[in-house]
Formats: C-alpha cells, sequence, structure tokens
C-alpha cells in the first residue's frame, strides 16, 4: 500500500461519513488493519537508524569520529522528531479520550485520562486546544464533587 493508496481509502471512507457513519468506521478500520500489516513488511524510521548507526561505529572503529559524530547527530534529530511526534499524539489522545469518557457521562475515567494527558503535555507540549477542553470538564467534575462532599458532610451534621 502506497501512502496514495491509503489517502484515497481514507477520503472515500470520510465522504460517506455522514451517510453511512457505520460503514464508514468499518472501512476505516479496516484500513488501519491493512495498513498495520504493510507497516510491519515496509522499510521504517527504525531500518534507517539500524544502518546509520552501523555506519558510525564503523566509523568510530576508524578513528573517524568527526563524521561518526555527525551521524549520531543526525539520528538523535531523527529520533527527537519521532519521539515529538508520538509524544504529541499520545497527549492529544488522552485529552480525546477524556472529552469522550467526559460525555459517555464516565467522569472517573475522564479525569483520570485528563490527567494522563497533562502529564504527557508537560514532556511534548503542544497548544492545540485539546487539553484546554479536557481541563474545563475535568474542572466541572470537581466542582461537582466538592459540592457533593460538602452536601455529604452537612447531612451527616444534622443527623
Amino acid at each position: 500500500m502506497t501512502h496514495t493508496a491509503w489517502l484515497i481509502e481514507m477520503k472515500a471512507a470520510l465522504a460517506s461519513s455522514d451517510r453511512k457513519p457505520r460503514q464508514a468506521v468499518g472501512h476505516l478500520r479496516r484500513l488501519a488493519q491493512k495498513a498495520a500489516r504493510v507497516e510491519r513488511e515496509s522499510i521504517t524510521t527504525w531500518h534507517i537508524v539500524e544502518a546509520l548507526g552501523a555506519a558510525a561505529f564503523i566509523l568510530s572503529e576508524r578513528r573517524q569520529h568527526r563524521q561518526a559524530t555527525a551521524i549520531f547527530r543526525a539520528i538523535i534529530r531523527r529520533h527527537a522528531r519521532q519521539l515529538a511526534y508520538h509524544g504529541n499524539g499520545i497527549a492529544s489522545a488522552f485529552a480525546l479520550a477524556a472529552l469522550e469518557a467526559f460525555a459517555a457521562g464516565n467522569r472517573k475515567q475522564g479525569a483520570r485520562l485528563v490527567r494522563q494527558s497533562i502529564r504527557w503535555r508537560g514532556q511534548f507540549p503542544n497548544p492545540d486546544g485539546l487539553l484546554e477542553r479536557a481541563l474545563q470538564e475535568l474542572r466541572a467534575h470537581e466542582q461537582r464533587r466538592a459540592k457533593h462532599r460538602v452536601a455529604s458532610l452537612c447531612n451527616r451534621e444534622h443527623r
């Protein structure tokens, strides 16, 4: 599967999402499965880094340390980009999952997911607005909990 083939299928699934949402979701899940199968067979960043790392070690053994350093720095840049991409993805996914949990009425789970998003967003800052929306829900949840606690304490005192 090429990127172009993936893009065609992605657009087709999204185009039908308003008319046939269940069918679109099924199509997108199958597309993800197909992409995962192809991913295991494809050349990835891991392969690139392994080849570069081997080249750097050979250079190091030959005392060509400046060239080895340059290659290791290229590896660092590649890993840093991947880490930032995935770190932002994790933080955003936690925030989106929290919003969905709050929308489903599962406030405890939503609160746990927001806290995870905060942890990841702290490591990978990116002002995408998702965390702020999830934090608004968490604040509302905490305020309701505090009111419930106060009411509970007041009821105990009046008994």
